[in-house]
């Protein structure tokens, strides 16, 4: 009885032996499979993450560029506003400085004229009290 358990008993281990491969290959196979469906799903999580950030990127990227662009815009229209406003300064100056010589001349010129008045007076003053003199010497 002995050499029919012990046959059953290696018969039996066997069996199970095989029963627990099965088993075994079996978990391992959903494992995999399990593993495999994560991965996939992870792999869509990660591209659609990826889609999002570029299209974000872009998104930023063009607000910024429009932003830049209305920047420029601003500092040109500042620009050509501030260079009209000073060369119209500018000419203001230059208008001003040309009534100050001007008046200066004329202010020049009629103290020029006082003086040759004043020194044609004094002249004929000292001609006339020269005559007269010489009248007196002479008479």
């Amino acid at each position: 009885m002995s050499d029919i358990s012990s046959v059953q008993l290696q018969q039996f281990k066997e069996a199970e032996q095989s029963r627990t491969k099965s088993e075994i290959k079996q978990i391992q196979t959903e494992g995999n499979k399990n593993i495999r469906k994560e991965l996939e799903g992870q792999d869509k999580i990660l591209a659609q993450l990826k889609k999002d950030f570029e299209k974000k990127s872009e998104d930023m990227k063009s607000d910024l560029e429009y932003k830049l662009i209305e920047a420029r815009k601003r500092h040109d229209e500042v620009y050509v506003s501030e260079k009209t406003r000073l060369d119209q300064e500018l000419e203001n100056i230059r208008k001003a400085h040309e009534d100050r010589v001007a008046e200066l001349k004329v202010t020049h010129e009629n103290q020029l004229q006082q003086m040759n008045e004043s020194q044609a007076n004094t002249i004929n003053n000292s001609q006339q009290k020269f005559a007269k003199e010489k009248v007196r010497m002479n008479g």
